[in-house]
C-alpha cells in the first residue's frame, strides 16, 4: 500500500512538472514571437504620435503646447526633437513656450539670474545674484570647477532658485563629493528644483543616485521625468532596477515602472531579468514582463 501512494504521489509531481514546464514553454513561445495584439498597438501609438507631431504646426498655439505636452508624456526622451519642432511653429506663443522649454533642457533657466558682475548703465541688478569676492576667488583657484562651499550653500538656502540653480551647477561639478547634494535635490519639495535634478542625475550619478530616480517612480507629478532619466542612463542602472523591485512592501505601480524600464534599456541582461518575473505572483506584472519582453526575445 505505502508503495502505491509512494507512485501516485510521484506521479503527481510528474505531471505538475509537466504542466509547469508546457506553461513555461507557452510563455516563452510569447515573448519569442510578436503577437498580432502587439503589432496593432505598435500602429496605434504611431499614428497618435504623428497625429500630435502635426499639430504641432498648426495654428492653434494651445493646441500645439497641448499636443507638446501630451507628447513628452509619451515618451520623454524625445522632448528635444519636439520642441525643435514646436519652434519652428509661426505663433509667437508656441515660439515662447518651446523657447522655455529649451532653455530647462540646457540648463539655462536660472543661471542668468546668477552673475558675477552687473554694469549698472545697462540692466538692473534688481534680479540678479552677485557672486561675492570669495566666490569668485574659489572658483578661480579651484580652475574653474564649481566650490563645494558654494554649492551646499544654494542647495540647502530657504529660495528655490537657489535650489534650482544649484541643481544646474552641479551638472558642470567635477567634484564628485557635491553628489551628495544632488541626491538631496532629487527629493526636494520644489517641483522646479527636484526636475533640474533629475535631468542632472542623467549625467552625474551614481549608485545612490540612481536608487533616489527609482525613489521618484512613486511621485505622480516625476514618475515619468525619472523612467527617462533611468532609461537614458541605461545598462548601470539594470541591476539596481532589479533589486528595487524585489523590496519588500514595494508598490505595484512602481514595480511595473520597474518592469517598463528594465524592458525600455533592453539586451541581454534586461531579458533574463524579465524572464525571472515570470513566476512572480502578481500576474498584472507577469503580463507587464511579457508585453515589455516581446521586444527583447
Amino acid at each position: 500500500m505505502p508503495v502505491i501512494v509512494l507512485g501516485l504521489i510521484l506521479a503527481y509531481f510528474k505531471v505538475i512538472q509537466s504542466l509547469y514546464q508546457e506553461y513555461k514553454g507557452k510563455i516563452r513561445s510569447k515573448l519569442e514571437h510578436t503577437g498580432e495584439l502587439q503589432d496593432r498597438l505598435e500602429i496605434g501609438y504611431s499614428e497618435i504620435t504623428t497625429k500630435l507631431e502635426t499639430n504641432l504646426q498648426g495654428q492653434n498655439p494651445a493646441k500645439a503646447v497641448f499636443s507638446y505636452k501630451l507628447l513628452e508624456k509619451i515618451d520623454p526622451s524625445k522632448s528635444g526633437i519636439w520642441i525643435n519642432s514646436l519652434m519652428k511653429n509661426n505663433e509667437e506663443n508656441c515660439k515662447e513656450y518651446a523657447q522655455r522649454k529649451m532653455n530647462e533642457l540646457k540648463g539655462l533657466s536660472v543661471s542668468e539670474n546668477y552673475v558675477i558682475r552687473v554694469n549698472s548703465d545697462q540692466i538692473s541688478a534688481g534680479n540678479k545674484n552677485i557672486l561675492s569676492k570669495n566666490d569668485i576667488d574659489l572658483i578661480l583657484t579651484s580652475g574653474g570647477d564649481i566650490q563645494k562651499a558654494r554649492i551646499q550653500r544654494l542647495a540647502r538656502s530657504v529660495d528655490a532658485n537657489d535650489r534650482h540653480y544649484s541643481a544646474e551647477l552641479l551638472l558642470h561639478s567635477q567634484n564628485k563629493e557635491n553628489i551628495s547634494f544632488l541626491i538631496e535635490l532629487l527629493s526636494d519639495s520644489e517641483s522646479k528644483v527636484r526636475s533640474a535634478a533629475i535631468k542632472t542625475a542623467i549625467k552625474k550619478n551614481n549608485n545612490e543616485v540612481i536608487y533616489s530616480l527609482i525613489e521618484n517612480l512613486g511621485s505622480v507629478q516625476h514618475a515619468n521625468e525619472a523612467m527617462n532619466a533611468l532609461i537614458l542612463i541605461g545598462e548601470p542602472a539594470l541591476t539596481l532596477l532589479d533589486n528595487s523591485f524585489y523590496r519588500s512592501g514595494q508598490p505595484s505601480a512602481i514595480m511595473l515602472r520597474l518592469v517598463r524600464s528594465i524592458g525600455a534599456i533592453g539586451g541581454t541582461r534586461a531579458k533574463e531579468m524579465l524572464w525571472n518575473k515570470i513566476d512572480y505572483p502578481d500576474k498584472v506584472i507577469v503580463s507587464s514582463s511579457i508585453s515589455v519582453g516581446r521586444v527583447w526575445f
